[in-house]
């Protein structure tokens, strides 16, 4: 699969996932705390699933954390960015 291949498969995914998290729980009323708690419940899972499969140490673990908050920071702050420049 090439790249472009991959990154629209990875937005595909992401935005039907995002779906299935928000809409349920924006439905039923719930708070904006109630939503992260469920992210944090799905990153928490993933984490675990990811480090059970490769083993990874305390040390390791840590490191992915750091990186996927860094990932997510500097992807809102590109996301926001572009909305602005489009205004």
């Amino acid at each position: 699969m090439s790249q472009p291949e991959r990154a629209a498969l990875h937005n595909q995914l992401s935005g039907e996932i995002v779906k299935q998290i928000i809409k349920p729980m924006m439905e039923s009323g719930a708070s904006f705390s109630s939503v992260l708690v469920l992210l944090e419940s799905v990153i928490t899972g993933v984490l675990l699933a990811l480090s059970a499969t490769e083993r990874w140490s305390p040390a390791q673990r840590e490191i992915y954390l750091r990186k996927l908050v860094s990932g997510v920071r500097n992807r809102v702050d590109e996301i926001e960015r572009t909305r602005a420049a489009k205004k």
